[in-house]
């Protein structure tokens, strides 16, 4: 049942607790005395006050401009809670000491929150989206918040910030001060430091230190509510320097026409920059090792090469040996590693008029070759190609992803580490050949082997089954063999016939075969076998309704498996 509360009337939730709301036109939701109110849709006009309760699942949207004066509004309380609220344009949140959780400030959303005139407001995990602004006031404070690309987030004088993700391109202002020659802003640690005239003013604490070091520009601030003061603008910078005619420059200085140094034919020539592209990347949220930068400390490849660590993008290729290897294929967690630290960075790309070789950090690395993904970067100025550029026949050397090319180059990069001690030594993860292989039904009931016989497994399947799952440890061939072998492919076990016995009939079962790879198949080895990825699908036909069955299951081979992290899959899977 729906309450609609609208044209001046109230409605008030007091020592009780109800559910759904619709609050417009005039109408006033007062939620107080302990009183639990869940489920609120807010819209032009109306407006909601929480004092001494606990208020959910709020979504406040008027559609008209920020600040928009008959806007929905929430106003929270010193004794009041709330958690899960949207807010979208032309809505607005005011929290006067209540505490705020898992807010969302959407494009044209507005919230502002109190402090010492109030009490001490909190707010925990607010996100601020593109086009959404945040204030937090004097004697507020903000926990863990997280302020997008496009994204402002104001911060006065006394207002305590903890935990704050500042994505690039985010806004961070501070009203209370004023721009000028003698503001500045600068991160320590994991605290960005706003400074004038050499004396600390505001301290904001952050979630990470990725920017350490780093100082920002600091600017008037205009066009949102706290208008007047400074303005920070967050950017990550790339430090990569490229060798050019004119020394070493940085790699996010560089613009189209600029001359580089180019090696071909082992000479190096001057030649200019064709294009740049550059894009922002975040991995805080991704499993893949593949999506974070691998670092090339100093001396990594030969003395003084490079002469600086070099981070690149795992795929991006160093020149070695006159192949061009992405560098995730020579990781050996000692002077080339995975690099986890920062997990918002910048890349950057420089296309030359073919594809070349450059000199960055002291190391010979490629320039962009447009292989279809140009239009994922920011771009400088207009590139028309119209055909997307291959290894085969556009590259300025062969690429190198095979094992008998790799392998020997990485063995010799590990032995001149272990050799000069770069990097800590690398222990190797536990393994096991033991795939634990064993079905989970669509009631996410376990089964495990019978008995297993000459390369076969075989269960016993009870009436009714149709369908199971062939749930087993899987792991990347990369990563149990050695990054050297180009195969990411996540493996569990490969198999060959599966048979099914039901009463005294054997069925042969080939539904794997033909299933897609989103049903935990990868492509056919050679049209008879398949590998799964360690949670494949199998459907059982039409069985006798009262048989028992049993499944045999033939497995060609299994493992090795890294043991870490290696849960009980069957209690983490869901059947679809």
């Amino acid at each position: 049942m729906t309450t609609t509360v609208s044209s001046g009337s109230s409605t008030t939730v007091s020592g009780t607790t109800q559910s759904g709301f619709v609050v417009r036109g005039g109408g006033t939701l007062n939620v107080s005395g302990g009183g639990k109110a869940s489920s609120i849709a807010v819209s032009s006009g109306g407006v909601v006050n929480v004092k001494s309760g606990s208020a959910s699942g709020i979504v406040l949207s008027s559609g008209g401009a920020k600040y928009a004066a008959n806007g929905a509004r929430l106003y929270t309380y010193s004794g009041a809670t709330v958690t899960g609220v949207t807010v979208f344009s032309g809505a607005e949140i005011n929290n006067r000491g209540g505490v705020l959780s898992n807010v969302t400030v959407s494009s044209g959303g507005f919230a502002q929150e109190f402090g010492n005139s109030y009490g001490p407001s909190k707010d925990y995990y607010t996100t601020v989206a593109n086009g959404g602004e945040f204030s937090v006031q004097a004697g507020a404070s903000s926990i863990s918040a997280t302020v997008s690309s496009g994204g402002i987030y104001t911060v006065h004088s006394g207002a305590i910030i903890s935990g704050l993700d500042i994505t690039s391109g985010s806004l961070l202002t501070f009203a209370d001060f004023k721009a000028g020659s003698s503001m500045s802003a600068s991160v320590s640690g994991s605290t960005l430091n706003v400074y004038s005239a050499g004396k600390l003013v505001q301290s904001v604490g952050l979630d990470t230190t990725a920017y350490n070091g780093h100082t920002f520009d600091v600017s008037a601030s205009s066009g949102q509510y706290d208008s007047g003061g400074i303005r920070v603008t967050v950017c990550y910078l790339s430090k990569t320097m490229i060798l050019t005619p004119d020394g070493e420059k940085a790699v996010e200085t560089l613009q189209i026409g600029d001359l580089v140094m180019v090696k071909r034919n082992g000479k190096l020539q001057p030649e200019p920059i064709r294009w740049v592209g550059r894009r922002f990347v975040d991995v805080k949220a991704s499993a893949d090792p593949d999506k974070w930068p691998v670092c090339i400390k100093a001396n990594a490849l030969a003395d003084n090469i490079p002469h600086k660590d070099l981070r690149v993008t795992s795929e991006h290729c160093l020149h070695l040996n006159d192949l061009m290897v992405p560098a995730r294929m020579l990781v050996n967690g000692r002077s080339i590693t995975t690099d986890t630290s920062e997990s918002f960075f910048e890349i950057f790309h420089v296309e030359l008029e073919t594809h070349g070789v450059l000199i960055a950090d002291g190391a010979e690395a490629e320039s962009y070759l447009d292989t279809g993904n140009r239009t994922s970067f920011e771009q400088t100025g207009d590139v028309v190609r119209l055909n997307n550029q291959t290894w085969v026949s556009d590259a300025a050397a062969p690429l190198g992803v095979n094992r008998e090319q790799v392998e020997p180059l990485y063995s010799a990069l590990l032995e001149r580490a272990t050799k000069l001690d770069i990097g800590e030594t690398s222990h190797p993860a536990e393994q096991t050949d033991d795939h634990d292989l064993h079905l989970v039904t669509t009631d996410n009931t376990v089964i495990y082997p019978s008995r297993t016989m000459q390369g076969s497994v075989l269960f016993q399947i009870q009436p009714g089954v149709t369908s199971v799952r062939l749930v087993s440890r899987s792991s990347r061939p990369a990563d149990v063999i050695g990054p050297f072998v180009d195969d990411r492919r996540n493996l569990g076990v490969l198999v060959g016939q599966i048979k099914l016995w039901d009463s005294t009939i054997c069925h042969s079962i080939t539904s794997h075969l033909s299933a897609s790879e989103d049903a935990g198949w990868y492509a056919e080895t050679n049209g008879e076998t398949r590998w799964t990825n360690g949670n494949a699908l199998v459907s059982l036909g039409n069985r006798n309704a009262d048989a028992i069955g049993m499944l045999e299951v033939q497995v060609l081979n299994a493992g090795p498996y890294l043991l870490e992290s290696q849960d009980d899959s069957a209690l983490q899977l869901s059947f679809g």
